[in-house]
């Protein structure tokens, strides 16, 4: 999710993997039209708690949770999927304020490497959020007013500031779900405007890598004193690791799952590439960073062997809703990031992009055309 550039999180992780297990705990089918209205409330009650609970620039810098929200907006998904009354999806709600995971962005081992291997706590929130709606389901109880108040969730997930009239605001006819964002680059969003920046670089000079002398990334200091690991061990590394991914673009590399494969990290010439990587910070993007828009611009300068440059500028990342990814971009990112030997590619994004609200899925394994090791 991202508002005016702001990350704001990874609904779509949390909130999908609660749906496709509600899929399977469900005692009867499910029908299309249920799954969409039930990802639709979900996504709208994440998006509008998230933005409802931004904390300071301040706080922001001292203790911040980029998807511990999620259990919230995921344990509505799986409650009515599982056909929980209201007062049990309340219950259920409170309890998944309970079991949120503790904010932990500041935590990830980013001096130490290697980073921690729960990456934004995506799926410890979806789990909370399914525990949640399973313990309502066995007669557990949870806060009615998980919420609300100076001691609700806001505070209890690490902000020091709630704006709740967020919550209900326009209420139906202005959709926090439309600020869904798409990722360009399969790595963290903070790195986007810098890996666009490359990749337009690359594409209107007509530049091969073995032309490029340097590469100067001008960003905020996060990038520069979190990001610079020049040989990332893990793939979970390497998407934090700016030198790492702009090697990939400049490489040639097409987004997705390729950027992590040994064979890739392995390889010399983008290896190469990685140490032509430098980060300077700039007081220009430190402050749209570090203030309350928190856009993670940058401007990349790459230089030729022989001796001209190359300049690219963005400050709020490509596939946001001010920036959208067209519908084809988004097909082509599916049919390349899910191509694989137990998926019927094609079948499952007739399913999911289906008008036929009836059809109805009896487990996630039916929706998604998943075809499980014999």
């Amino acid at each position: 999710m991202e508002i005016d550039g702001k990350g704001l999180g990874h609904p779509g992780a949390t909130l999908i993997a609660a749906a496709l297990v509600a899929l399977d705990l469900s005692p009867r089918p499910v029908t299309h039209d249920a799954l969409i209205t039930a990802l639709t409330a979900g996504f709208e009650v994440n998006n509008r708690l998230i933005h409802a609970i931004q904390p300071s620039a301040e706080r922001f810098s001292q203790v911040y949770g980029v998807a511990q929200h999620q259990t919230i907006g995921a344990a509505l998904v799986a409650g009515l999927l599982l056909g929980l009354p209201p007062a049990q999806l309340n219950q259920a709600i409170g309890l998944a304020a309970v079991l949120t995971p503790l904010p932990s962005l500041h935590q990830y081992n980013w001096q130490q490497r290697p980073l921690m291997a729960l990456k934004d706590a995506v799926a410890p929130a979806a789990q909370a959020a399914v525990q949640a709606v399973i313990m309502v389901q066995q007669g557990l109880s949870g806060s009615l007013d998980a919420l609300d108040g100076d001691q609700g969730f806001w505070r209890m997930i690490g902000s020091d500031r709630f704006a709740p009239e967020m919550l209900t605001d326009n209420l139906g006819s202005h959709w926090y779900a439309g600020y869904g964002s798409f990722k360009r680059y399969p790595a963290c969003r903070w790195l986007a405007c810098a890996l666009e920046c490359m990749e337009c670089i690359m594409q209107q000079t007509g530049w091969q890598a073995a032309d490029i002398r340097a590469i100067e990334v001008q960003t905020f200091p996060r990038l520069v004193e979190d990001m610079m690991d020049y040989r990332p061990r893990t793939a979970t590394d390497a998407q934090f690791s700016l030198p790492w991914t702009m090697a990939a673009v400049a490489g040639g590399l097409q987004p997705g799952a390729d950027w992590y494969t040994e064979h890739s990290m392995q390889n010399a010439a983008l290896q190469a590439l990685a140490d032509k990587v430098t980060a300077v910070i700039t007081p220009e993007f430190t402050q749209r960073m570090n203030g309350p828009a928190r856009q993670p611009g940058a401007r990349v300068v790459v230089t030729h062997r022989h001796g001209e440059s190359a300049v690219q500028e963005r400050n709020k990342p490509l596939g946001s809703a001010e920036r959208p990814m067209s519908k084809a971009e988004m097909m082509a990112k599916a049919r390349h990031n899910l191509a694989g030997d137990k998926l019927q590619v094609e079948q499952l994004i007739a399913r999911v992009m289906q008008e036929n609200g009836a059809v109805s899925y009896c487990s996630a394994a039916e929706l998604t055309g998943f075809s499980p090791a014999p």
